[in-house]
């Protein structure tokens, strides 16, 4: 049903860049494919005829674009027609393919879509040619000056479009970095000291979000840009006191500073091992995390874990603020928030209690960890030497008294904070993770 409905738009397309309508001329059939889970992660395509005068000049035409929804993978191909230009034009096409949640003013973010520009041709007869939208290319803008467009994940020349059989089936969803991958290894149990950890998916998905905007460039998910995840296992509750206590017992040393032990700061109190380690600089919870065959997570895997995947939520619990116990006036034991806990895996205490070191240095994401162009395969920032003053990123809320507005943002999934990597501070704790292929 799709197809048929897609072809008579198409005929639109056809009729509204063709000077006159007899004789009949040679026709392009224009097959649209992509290889990304649609509409999983981009739902629509704008398609454009562009017309081209023997000069080069642009030549206005009436219907030649359209925006289509693609509410299932069996909307995949989309076809239609275009006729022969008259001796000399040309007759190019673009297609974009972008998440309809994620434009701004009616217009696909660069960051979060992907474009193809192809020159169709024409002899006698239907022509059926491609206009190919690879996962590869998310992110990569084409260059209108030059008429470059992505190819493979790269730039390239603008070329002819290429044959394509009709009857060939979609390969939309084939992109193999977008596909979930499950653990091959199992995951670590709970001795009692809350070290537990889970699988989580590998996938892709949006890192960042445009709704996560206006509270400040340092902690703002914008522009948003496609990172796949491997899978790996990430601890179901942040590293407590009674862990740490465990490590020094069975040797664990440091070239850094203990934890504080005063004030707000949980170490040296007897009655606090099941409360998060805070107080600890961020080398200091990498050595932590090591000594057990562990390491920090990037920022990249905790925003996919505490999102639950690809349902990319706002908060870990959902998309609703909840505020009934994030309201504290000070940090709780693990897993004692009943609501903040991960739609999947069940992993605890993403959203408040205390903000968690993370093991990428921080930039922006317009700067150059982030802003390559293109997809991410499990990226990390890593600065050298250490930008002391930018500092290590961190993840997730911490409590907050009432009134603090910050509990509308800091929960959130994709916000962002930076800190002195040398900081102890009693807001800041952490978790670990391991690879998939690290025996617990």
């Amino acid at each position: 049903m799709r197809r048929q409905l897609t072809l008579a738009i198409a005929a639109t397309l056809a009729v509204g860049c063709t000077a006159d309508a007899a004789p009949p001329r040679p026709q392009a059939l224009v097959i649209v494919d992509t290889d990304l889970p649609s509409p999983e992660l981009a739902d629509r395509v704008r398609i454009e005829v562009l017309a081209l005068s023997v000069d080069g000049r642009s030549i206005e035409c009436d219907g030649c674009s359209r925006e289509i929804s693609i509410e299932t993978d069996a909307d995949w191909p989309i076809s239609f027609g275009v006729e022969a230009p008259p001796p000399g034009d040309r007759r190019l096409v673009r297609a974009t393919l972008f998440p309809v949640g994620r434009i701004a003013a009616g217009t696909a973010l660069p960051e979060t879509a992907i474009v193809a520009v192809v020159e169709l041709s024409f002899a006698e007869g239907v022509i059926a040619q491609e206009v190919f939208l690879g996962g590869a290319c998310a992110g990569v803008p084409i260059e209108s000056a030059t008429g470059q467009s992505c190819v493979g994940g790269a730039l390239a020349p603008l070329r002819t479009a290429p044959l394509r059989d009709p009857a060939a089936p979609s390969r939309v969803g084939t992109f193999q970095e977008a596909a979930r991958r499950t653990c091959r290894g199992a995951g670590a149990a709970d001795s009692g000291l809350y070290d537990e950890d889970v699988c989580v998916d590998g996938g892709s998905y949006w890192m960042g979000d445009v709704r996560r905007q206006g509270f400040g460039g340092h902690v703002d998910g914008v522009p948003e840009h496609l990172v796949t995840i491997s899978p790996f296992f990430l601890d179901r509750y942040e590293y407590t006191v009674g862990r740490y206590l465990r490590a020094i017992a069975e040797g664990f040393t440091s070239e850094y500073p203990p934890p504080g032990a005063s004030g707000d700061c949980h170490y040296g109190n007897d009655t606090m091992t099941a409360y998060p380690l805070n107080c600890v600089r961020a080398r200091f919870a990498e050595e932590l995390c090591a000594f057990e065959g562990r390491r920090l997570p990037t920022e990249a895997e905790r925003e996919w874990a505490a999102g639950s995947g690809t349902n990319e939520f706002l908060f870990p619990w959902g998309d609703s603020i909840e505020t009934d116990d994030g309201l504290r006036t000070g940090p709780g034991p693990v897993g004692t928030r009943i609501y903040d806990v991960t739609v999947l895996g069940g992993i605890h205490d993403m959203g408040w209690n205390v903000i968690e070191w993370i093991a990428d240095d921080f930039q922006l994401y317009t700067e150059p960890c982030w802003s390559p162009g293109g997809y991410g395969v499990d990226p990390r920032c890593v600065i050298t030497p250490e930008d002391v003053e930018r500092g290590r990123s961190g993840r997730g809320g911490y409590w907050l008294a009432a009134g603090d507005a910050g509990r509308t943002y800091y929960p959130m999934v994709p916000t962002r904070q930076t800190f002195p990597p040398n900081l102890r501070w009693p807001k800041v704790g952490f978790r670990c993770a391991r690879d998939d292929d690290a025996a617990p």
